[in-house]
């Protein structure tokens, strides 16, 4: 073959590649996806520690009370923090039989030792401890334990057996510091006073 025939054909070769060889395809690009804003999403630290109400769910006697045995509890106030509303009152929990016993015989009462676990918000189970039947200052970090139940509010003692009423209010406390989001709550509309004139407008006159 002569040197104008490959010639020929090296350039007819070249002529055929395809467009697309000629340049070069541009890379991909990963995108990030946007950060979070944290303003869409504000959250609060509350102490651990911190004091809750809630309100006993069922009857718990020593009659019938066995160690392990879980009960339901309600948050009976609001938690806030810097009138910031973390949980709404209604929230349910759970507490726990630690100790019971039945009445025996020669007058012994009953015995029951009762605790907050926990509270169920936010898809989490917030722990909690201590467990005291009222609402005030709540020096315990521990479970109230119950022998005769004389002089506690919220426990009764019924033909020797010691109960702790559905419908009690006990404080419990916060085990840990708990990072809650700001629950939203609905506007207070504005609230418009009309007033009516007291004026005569009949255009009457005394006699």
């Amino acid at each position: 073959m002569t040197r104008r025939g490959c010639a020929g054909i090296a350039l007819l070769a070249f002529l055929c590649l395809p467009a697309a060889a000629s340049a070069a395809e541009p890379a991909a690009v990963a995108v990030a996806p946007p950060a979070p804003d944290a303003a869409q999403d504000p959250r609060v630290t509350v102490p651990a520690g911190t004091e809750l109400v809630f309100e006993m769910r069922q009857d718990i006697t020593s009659k019938t009370a066995q160690r392990g045995d879980r009960f339901p509890l309600r948050l009976a106030q609001d938690l806030r923090v810097d009138s910031h509303l973390l949980v709404p009152a209604g929230t349910p929990a759970v507490g726990e039989v630690v100790h019971a016993d039945r009445a025996r015989a020669g007058g012994q009462a009953g015995e029951l030792i009762l605790a907050a676990r926990y509270l169920e918000w936010d898809g989490r189970q917030l722990p909690l401890s201590a467990f005291r039947a009222g609402v005030g200052k709540n020096r315990s970090n521990t479970a109230l334990g119950v022998s005769i139940a004389a002089g506690l509010a919220g426990f009764l003692v019924r033909g020797g057996q010691t109960e702790m009423p559905a419908g009690t209010l006990i404080t419990a406390k916060l085990r840990e510091a708990t990072e809650l989001p700001i629950v939203p709550e609905p506007a207070v509309p504005a609230t418009t006073i009309t007033t009516q004139s007291t004026d005569n407008t009949t255009g009457e006159h005394p006699q």
